[in-house]
């Protein structure tokens, strides 16, 4: 019995000599075994560690991540609180110098992205923390990877670091990864059973006086949904102000998002890294949109504008998408026309739209065809609706708008600015525009019922004030057609021809083709001539 005690004793101590001696020697090497891999961009540095074998865990603390090639156009590097390692494999982990856990845990890590320059894409911005978890979890067998509370500080390198961008609350949850199957093309690099990945308060100046913001980010791989909240984009100024810091005419574009949410997003995605999107159905969820010019600004250099199945092949990254829903919304342009100081504005409030078969993969267009389906509120009370079709590879599109009745004198926010008209007053019972367009021109039919319209005209006062000019509006009104009503004498439907300027976007198009359509319509005889030559004195001032 003593003989057994004392063999029990002599293994006990062998055995606790053993581990003692494992230990020993894993802080030594655990070093060179975490960073063994010849392929990999960074190294995992760590003061501390604490190994307890017979719980199969390791502790690292104070962990720094070192990129190993700065000359990068992006890197990370960073340091993290804790690292834990559990369900290590010892054995393995001694005798093979291979990493082969149950979870990678990672407690609040802090990361610093640096780019070398400042033309970098945004996907580049999102790559580089992509190509960073891919060269982490890629050092051995990991079955589960967690990521708690991070934060990321966003720095361009120029002549010192300038800081563009951060985030917080970073957490990731990957479960069942299968790290020895890497799928770069994919929005998980890894074969993966559940991933769950959020991060809040994302901030990136955009430029020296515009600020991107996006409250919330969620990704959940199961259900195969992305959703983005609270976003927005804008100016540090009114853009009446900012447009006045620009060298030539551009678009001041503004909005708020509540949410955009991707359904069923196809694996082939890669909306963090390479920025391929391909789903079923993105939603827009109370979107606010504005856009503004100047045109007292010289214009760029002319180029000839895409047509609209070229503006949809332009978007910078794939997108092959079933269906893009706009829901609660609302769109504004505004315009400050050239020789005033003050902009007029169209927008459309209430806005819901459906857009089908949005494709910029030329295999994906083939023979189908863009569709948008739109029910708004013109000014915020002329209901509206607008169905657009643009067959892809054709160069043309087909529009069918329609306005419901409405006072006219709503319209003038958008008249007054575009057309060089003001209405006085008028019912308007309905509208319907018909057009059918190509690159160059379109075919267009315009009907528009009215009755009581009296029309406005204007002048330049001595101290430059724009005013009524009561004889010109009166010649003007008495010219005019009052009324546009089906079954009335001078009842008129035209059909009729818009040059397309090839210098403006199709939308442009759009506009002419109801400009035209309405004076078709609107005056008759003199009419037609007072407010031609009003719009002829006018330009040319503009001009002068």
């Amino acid at each position: 019995m003593k003989k057994i005690i004392i063999g029990l004793l002599v293994l006990m101590v062998l055995g606790f000599g053993a581990v003692f001696y494992m230990e020993k020697w894993l802080s030594a090497n655990l070093p060179s075994i975490v960073n063994q891999n010849e392929n990999r961009n960074y190294d995992i540095l760590f003061e501390d560690v604490d190994i307890r074998i017979f719980r199969g865990s390791i502790d690292f603390q104070n962990i720094m991540i070192v990129p190993l090639n700065d000359s990068l156009p992006t890197h990370v590097n960073g340091s993290v609180r804790k690292i834990r390692m559990s369900g290590v494999k010892i054995m393995e982990l001694v005798f093979d110098k291979k990493v082969n856990i149950t979870e990678l845990r990672m407690e609040e890590p802090s990361f610093r992205l640096i780019r070398n320059d400042s033309t970098g894409r945004p996907a580049e911005t999102s790559k580089a923390f992509q190509d960073l978890f891919r060269d982490i979890v890629s050092r051995g067998v990991i079955e589960n990877f967690v990521l708690e509370d991070g934060t990321a500080e966003l720095y361009i390198q120029k002549d010192t670091l300038v800081r563009f961008g951060q985030f917080t609350d970073l957490n990731i949850l990957a479960e069942g990864l299968k790290t020895d199957s890497v799928t770069v093309m994919n929005t998980v690099p890894f074969q993966v059973d559940n991933i769950h990945t959020s991060l809040k308060n994302l901030q990136i100046q955009v430029s020296e006086n515009q600020l991107f913001k996006m409250g919330e980010l969620d990704f959940n791989y199961k259900d195969r949904e992305f959703a983005f909240r609270d976003m927005s984009l804008k100016f540090k100024e009114p853009w009446t102000e900012e447009v006045k810091k620009m060298d030539v005419q551009l678009d001041m574009i503004e909005f708020d998002l509540k949410e955009l949410k991707i359904i069923s997003i196809n694996t082939n995605s890669d909306p963090f890294g390479l920025w391929t999107v391909i789903a079923d159905k993105i939603v827009l969820d109370s979107l606010v949109f504005h856009d503004g010019r100047d045109k007292n600004i010289p214009r760029p250099p002319d180029v000839v504008k895409e047509r609209i199945e070229e503006l949809i092949e332009s978007i910078p990254f794939p997108v092959e998408l079933d269906t893009l829903q706009i829901i609660n919304s609302e769109i504004s342009y505004s315009e400050i026309p050239r020789g005033k100081s003050e902009p007029g504005t169209i927008f459309f409030k209430e806005l819901n739209a459906m857009i089908l078969n949005v494709y910029s993969i030329d295999s994906a267009q083939r023979d189908g065809e863009l569709v948008i389906e739109a029910d708004t509120k013109l000014n915020g009370v002329g209901a509206m609706k607008v169905t657009l079709k643009v067959p892809y590879n054709s160069g043309t599109f087909n529009l069918l708008a329609t306005l419901g009745p409405m006072d006219m004198a709503k319209l003038n926010p958008t008249l007054e600015f575009m057309a060089s008209v003001k209405i006085g007053s008028g019912k308007l019972r309905g509208m319907v525009l018909e057009m059918e367009a190509d690159a160059y021109k379109s075919r267009n039919r315009f009907t528009i019922d009215y009755q009581d319209l009296e029309i406005d005209l204007s002048k330049m006062s001595d101290d430059g004030v724009e005013k009524k000019n009561a004889v010109l509006s009166k010649i003007a009104s008495l010219a005019i057609n009052r009324d546009n009503l089906p079954g009335t004498k001078n009842y008129r439907i035209p059909a009729y021809t818009t040059i397309r300027n090839r210098y403006r976007s199709p939308f442009n198009l759009i506009w002419l083709s109801a400009k035209d359509g309405f004076f078709e319509v609107l005056p008759s005889g003199i009419g037609r001539k007072i407010m031609d030559a009003k719009e002829n004195k006018d330009k040319k001032s503009k001009n002068d």
